[in-house]
């Protein structure tokens, strides 16, 4: 096999296993790195987010309740106009001004109950009608009605409910119906669903981590959602933690939310807080989230990607085990798919076509050095009678035997071929074809002082060889190879088991051509006495 392929396949091998360790480490690095920072600063990064989202929440919340009793505070100004042409007794009693009303005020879904009160307090008008003639007067969101000089709204839990019907709680406002004169002509009380109000909480709320409630500073919960539950919520008791954070609230000196620690609804933690006062009442939305929740859950989530990170980092390095595997599977495969192209399976010695590579080389080199080669070839004697004797087994052991004998016995360097069934070369670098002949001659020796223990007898071998360098007339290796394996044959037809050189058997060849000339030239005829004396 060629070095440079082995070399060729070995490094596209490395360079992979070189690579994809790299590519694997670097993940891996970049993820303990990313963890590290990530963990570094969650408590910042993760403080500052949350007070934004905290922030906003707030804002957002408020504006939505705000927008809501602002939608009926359109309708309570329209009533005014309405009422302000008819005398004060019958103003709220007016058929046709309820139906007007009721028609109004039933196409808002958060708005559970309603009711016209007269000046004095008293239910005049209701929906559903079940408080119909009650004296109110006392309630606080009818006597601050009736005391303001001005107009104005105020928000109050009805305690008993505005209407016996509504069996939940409500946030009810209500609003002064006074005449052009500034004289109170009745009260408008709307009562609107805590429900609906605390499910527009939720839907800004991170489950386990928040508290939002809508309150005032009675103190009173009006809504809430979040920790807080089902109990919470229908008793509305208020937490002494909402007081903390309101004190701490009202003494920043900025709009950001504050840190705080204290226990909310039997929660010991560290509450991220922010609070917005409504425009439309006297109620102020507060929104705290629990800080360790937020950031524990960040921290599981660093870690899920952590996780996914290495996870995937073990996948690589797993598909690049088998990659590298399946890389030197494949370079085996070729290695030996060409070693097996290029060398002889039986004796291990490079084929014919190796051989003529290598010989083509050793050309170039020797022109260019103006050095000599010579080329030896070599045949088994008599090889197909052992293997019509002995069989073919006996006879690939010979042609192994030979091998190797030819192996440790020629030089360091020289290149030995199986060139064909029974035929050897052996190329010899730096050699004329004198000398080449005496290593022959050392080769043939020892190939003929083997000895093969064949079914219980022993099997001599001898070989005959024939020579030719580059110093001849032959100016290609294929034309050097032939003068050989004339040689060879030459070899073979004076009785084997003996090395000729191409050029010393041409010169014997030219002298016995000679002799025999002259043997075989014509006698001069020689006359009788008796004619020559005639």
């Amino acid at each position: 096999m060629p070095p440079a392929i082995s070399r060729i396949a070995s490094r596209s091998v490395t360079v992979w296993r070189l690579w994809i360790w790299i590519a694997s480490l670097t993940l891996i690095a970049s993820l303990a790195i990313l963890g590290s920072a990530a963990l570094d600063l969650d408590r910042r990064g993760t403080t500052a987010a949350a007070a934004y989202s905290v922030q906003q929440s707030t804002r957002l919340l408020a504006v939505v309740i705000d927008q809501m009793i602002r939608d009926v505070d359109g309708l309570a100004t329209g009533l005014e106009l309405v009422l302000a042409d008819r005398p004060p007794t019958e103003a709220v009693l007016d058929e046709r001004v309820w139906g007007w009303l009721e028609i109004r005020l039933g196409e808002r879904p958060a708005v559970t109950s309603y009711a016209l009160l007269d000046r004095h307090g008293v239910v005049r008008r209701t929906s559903p009608p079940a408080s119909l003639g009650q004296d109110l007067v006392t309630q606080p969101y009818v006597q601050r009605q009736t005391d303001a000089r001005e107009r104005s709204t105020g928000s109050f839990v009805t305690e008993p409910y505005l209407s016996s019907a509504a069996r939940h709680r409500q946030l009810v406002v209500s609003w002064p119906l006074r005449r052009p004169d500034g004289a109170l002509a009745g009260v408008l009380a709307v009562g609107f669903s805590t429900e609906i109000v605390e499910r527009r909480f939720d839907r800004l709320v991170e489950d386990g981590a928040d508290v939002v409630a809508l309150v005032d500073d009675a103190p009173t919960i009006y809504a809430i959602a979040g920790l807080a539950d089902n109990r919470m919520k229908e008793a509305a008791h208020w937490d002494e933690g909402l007081t903390v954070l309101l004190e701490g609230l009202g003494q920043r000196t900025d709009d950001a939310p504050i840190i705080n620690t204290s226990t909310l609804f039997g929660v010991q933690a560290d509450w991220l807080a922010d609070v917005q006062t409504l425009a439309m009442i006297d109620a102020k939305i507060i929104v705290a989230r629990n800080l360790h929740r937020v950031l524990l859950r960040w921290r599981w989530q660093v870690a899920g990607a952590l996780a996914g990170g290495s996870l995937l980092a073990v996948m690589l390095l797993l598909n690049a085990f088998a990659l590298t595997r399946h890389l030197a599977r494949q370079s085996h495969a070729l290695v030996t798919a060409t070693a097996d192209a290029r060398t002889d399976p039986l004796t291990g010695l490079c084929n014919r076509r190796l051989f003529d590579e290598h010989a083509a080389a050793c050309l170039a080199r020797c022109r260019e050095s103006g050095d000599v080669f010579s080329v030896v070839l070599l045949d088994i004697d008599h090889f197909k009678a052992i293997n019509d004797r002995h069989g073919h087994a006996t006879g690939d052991a010979v042609l192994v035997a030979v091998a190797a004998c030819l192996t440790r016995h020629v030089r360091r360097g020289d290149d030995v071929a199986r060139i064909g069934g029974e035929e050897f070369a052996v190329l010899m670098e730096g050699l004329p074809v004198a000398s080449a002949q005496k290593e022959a001659e050392r080769l043939r020796h020892a190939v003929a002082s083997l000895r093969l223990r064949i079914e219980g007898s022993e099997l001599a071998v001898t070989v005959s060889l024939g020579v030719a360098g580059s110093e001849g007339s032959a100016q290609s290796i294929e034309a050097i190879i032939a003068e050989a394996d004339t040689a060879l044959y030459e070899a073979k037809r004076q009785g084997r088991n003996r090395s000729i050189a191409a050029g010393a058997w041409t010169a014997d060849a030219a002298r016995l051509s000679a002799v025999r000339d002259r043997a075989t030239a014509p006698i001069a005829a020689v006359q009788p006495l008796d004619q020559k004396a005639g």
